[in-house]
Order: structure tokens, then C-alpha cells, then sequence
């Protein structure tokens, strides 16, 4: 992973709104990358399979990458919703471990921290420092997701990322269950097969390389180990709505 790459993994975004809004994460493959929602004003809920968190203001939320939810988000009395979201790919856990979607009880000195980081929400080294700093002071404390299901599900995905042309059968060998209980977890997890998930590896990876290289098309999906160029576009397409020329065009404008 260059420089580019490893800032473009944080979106840290402060979001106002004077009127409710949602997001529906059990289509889509779930939350692309984790978060910690922090809420000034409104309240907002978290609608999961099996469980609901609510989210005052001034409290903070952490998402997992991958929890498929429902969110809702209400205006207070005076019509403001405002919220700052800190969206990140890296847990610096170096286990194997899972956490669930939660209310976040945070320390003073993780307040502190996490204050300075959301007065001025900009991807920044300082502020990349500040929320590992969060993390470090609060993931310890946080309630970890002990599923076996899950689990193999995180196990499966980690390893399609690092082998990005590993079929699903090996893919199951290597979490030591047959390729049809493979789909079966992944069905009761997610609503998704496997599949689905390898190939929204391959696009992020592609984007990746469509938007920080020149590599011709052709190129990219050899390297991605696409069967075809014209499957290559399909998959880009069906997971961004864009053609790979799109991508590059609307990257080279921002």
C-alpha cells in the first residue's frame, strides 16, 4: 500500500442536515469500512437483525466494517442534526478478533483525545494519530463479537483480500469448512454469498488502480486476474454505477 492508498482508507466527514435521513447497509454488503459516529444533535438508531442501539447526543457509536443495519437519523426539537463520522479500514488489534455495533463509554483522557480530533474532522497525520490514540484507550473496554459465524466470515473475506484470485472452494479450505457451509454462514451473516464479497475485493482494488496508476484497462484486469476486460467492466459497473473510464475522470476532477 503507497502513501495515496493508505490516506485514501479514512473518510472523516462532518454532516449536517435539517431533516431526517437513513442509510440501509443490509443490501449493500454492510458497513465498507468501520466507524466511530460521533452525534452533536438529533438521535439517530441503529436497526441490526437481532438488536437496536440508540444514540443520544454528545454519545459516540462504533460501526464494525461489514455490520449490515438500518440507520435512522432525527432532528432535536430545534431542527439540527449534526453528526462527525471517522471512517477507517485498520483495527489495531493484531488479534483475530470481531467487535459489534455499540455505544462507546470512553475514558477522560479518550475524551479528550477524541475532541481534538473531531473539532477539525480532516484527514491529517495529526488527526490519523489522535484516532489511533482513541482506539488504543477504548477497544480494550469495547464488547467483542464472539460468533463463530462471524469469525469465519472476517477469516474468508481476509483471506479473498490477500489472494485476490483464490476461488471460493479455497477460499473455504482455507477456513476449514466444505464451500457449502461457506455459503451457508455467510447467507446467515451477511444475506450474501461469498461471491458477492470477492468481487467487491476485485473492485476496490481495481478503483484503486484506476484512480492512483495510468495502467491501461486491459492491464489492470490481467493483473486482478479477470477472465476478460469486458467482465472487468461489468464488475466495476455493477459495484459503482461507473465505467472504469468514469472512475478516472471523476477522481482527475476532485
Amino acid at each position: 500500500m503507497d502513501n495515496q492508498q493508505f490516506f485514501k482508507s479514512f473518510l472523516f466527514l462532518k454532516i449536517t442536515m435539517n431533516k431526517p435521513t437513513g442509510t440501509d447497509h443490509f443490501k449493500d454488503g454492510g458497513a465498507p469500512t468501520n466507524y466511530i459516529g460521533v452525534l452533536h444533535h438529533g438521535s439517530a438508531r441503529f436497526k441490526m437483525k437481532n438488536s437496536d442501539v440508540y444514540l443520544k447526543e454528545n454519545e459516540i457509536v462504533f460501526i464494525p466494517k461489514g455490520e449490515t443495519y438500518h440507520s435512522f437519523w432525527t432532528p432535536d426539537k430545534n431542527g439540527d442534526l449534526q453528526w462527525v463520522s471517522l471512517g477507517f479500514d485498520f483495527l489495531p488489534t493484531g488479534k483475530d478478533n470481531s467487535f459489534s455495533l455499540q455505544k462507546i463509554e470512553c475514558s477522560k483522557k479518550a475524551s479528550v483525545i477524541l475532541e481534538k480530533l473531531i473539532s477539525n474532522p480532516e484527514v491529517t497525520c495529526e488527526n490519523i494519530g489522535y484516532l489511533y490514540q482513541f482506539l488504543g484507550l477504548t477497544l480494550e473496554n469495547m464488547e467483542q463479537n464472539t460468533s463463530p459465524y462471524n469469525l469465519i466470515c472476517e477469516k474468508a473475506i481476509e483471506f479473498m483480500r490477500q489472494n485476490t484470485d483464490a476461488k471460493i472452494p479455497e477460499v473455504a479450505k482455507a477456513c476449514k469448512v466444505s464451500e457449502s457451509g461457506l455459503y451457508g454462514i455467510f447467507k446467515i451473516v451477511y444475506n450474501e454469498t461469498p461471491n458477492y464479497f470477492r468481487q467487491k475485493i476485485l473492485f476496490e482494488k481495481a478503483e484503486q488502480l484506476l484512480i492512483t496508476t495510468n495502467l491501461p484497462i486491459e492491464e489492470i484486469s490481467q493483473m486482478l486476474n479477470f477472465s476478460s476486460a469486458s467482465y472487468f467492466r461489468k464488475i466495476v459497473k455493477k459495484y459503482s454505477d461507473k465505467t472504469p473510464k468514469q472512475i478516472r475522470k471523476n477522481a482527475q476532477l476532485q
